[in-house]
């Protein structure tokens, strides 16, 4: 095949190809743009399986994939966020700075950010996928039993067929009761508090006991959400050298769950018992960790109303059953 040389008008032009200084020959346009869009797959590819394991992205793992190549990485990252929210529903956002990174200007330079993804459906995109979801949650998987067997036509167990496994649900659950927690607890709490918490729903603080609906022990839990960045953990020595350790809320947890859906989920936990006063200092801490300043209608206390008199206002109201009962 022969080759041609492509002018640097060209090479801007097409936004593909990062401008240099001189001319460089290249394939046909065609085999180019085919070039483009496997390095394109491969960075999604890429990003949805650091994403599987809670790793933050960030630019220098994106270029690696394609080191050999002069391909423009706005040009690639554009097309990338184009293919996440149409085909996956995900868009990429930045991560809020670590505490101690907010200082170093360095890592905040324009594009050095990293990045993670979160989800960008519509309210009725959700809808949707949640009416497909229930459709499919029950599907029967043969028991492997034999025909002698009283339970044959049994089935051994359910399985969903929706994205991600029970244990990925269940997790998500506790982390956002972990985050309920905190919330009504400014945003501050000491493990001990927190697994004191936990206990009172249902979960053993046993660092031998496994819930078999998370596939871990609580510690375990505890861990892996620190991790992922779901929780921050602090350790502090008193003046015995005995560490404390608190925890507060991490930086994925803010950007991977709204403000308005943590502050509907207080809600839910509470329930009844949700009042003005938790309210506020739910509202208080949201607005602290997100920076932000939530407008939602207040929780409404129902006044006393009376009881409708129903004898005409009699002080002492005759009971038509005593009567019956005294005849």
């Amino acid at each position: 095949m022969s080759k041609r040389t492509i002018s640097q008008a060209e090479l801007e032009e097409s936004g593909v190809f990062e401008s240099d200084s001189g001319e460089s020959e290249y394939e046909s346009t065609s085999h180019n743009n085919s070039e483009f869009k496997d390095v394109e797959n491969q960075v999604v590819r890429y990003i949805m399986s650091r994403e599987l394991k809670s790793q933050v992205i960030r630019r220098e793992h994106i270029t690696q994939l394609y080191s050999n190549r002069r391909i423009n990485y706005d040009e690639l990252m554009k097309r990338v966020k184009q293919t996440l929210k149409e085909v996956y529903g995900l868009t990429l956002v930045v991560m809020p700075p670590k505490e101690g990174e907010k200082k170093n200007k360095s890592s905040q330079s324009s594009g050095r950010q990293p990045l993670i993804l979160t989800n960008c459906l519509s309210p009725e995109g959700r809808s949707v996928l949640h009416d497909i979801w229930l459709e499919g949650s029950d599907v029967a998987v043969p028991n492997n039993r034999n025909t002698g067997d009283d339970q044959y036509f049994l089935p051994r167990y359910n399985k969903t067929s929706s994205l991600g496994s029970n244990t990925d649900m269940v997790k998500t659950g506790v982390t956002l009761l972990i985050m309920t927690l905190l919330i009504i607890s400014e945003n501050h709490m000491s493990e001990h508090e927190l697994v004191k918490g936990l206990r009172r729903f249902g979960l053993s603080d046993h660092p031998n006991t496994k819930n078999s609906s998370l596939n871990a022990s609580l510690p375990e839990l505890i861990n892996e959400l620190v991790k992922r960045e779901y929780l921050e953990k602090e350790i502090q020595k008193d003046s015995n050298n005995v560490e404390n350790v608190d925890y507060k809320l991490g930086r994925r947890s803010l950007v991977e769950f709204t403000p308005l859906s943590v502050f509907a989920y207080v809600k839910t936990v509470y329930g009844d018992s949700f009042d003005l006063d938790t309210e506020k200092k739910a509202l208080s801490t949201i607005e602290k960790a997100y920076g932000i300043s939530l407008d939602v209608a207040p929780v409404l206390i129902p006044e006393a109303t009376p009881t409708q008199d129903l004898t005409d206002n009699d002080p002492n109201p005759v009971n038509e059953q005593d009567i019956r009962d005294s005849s």
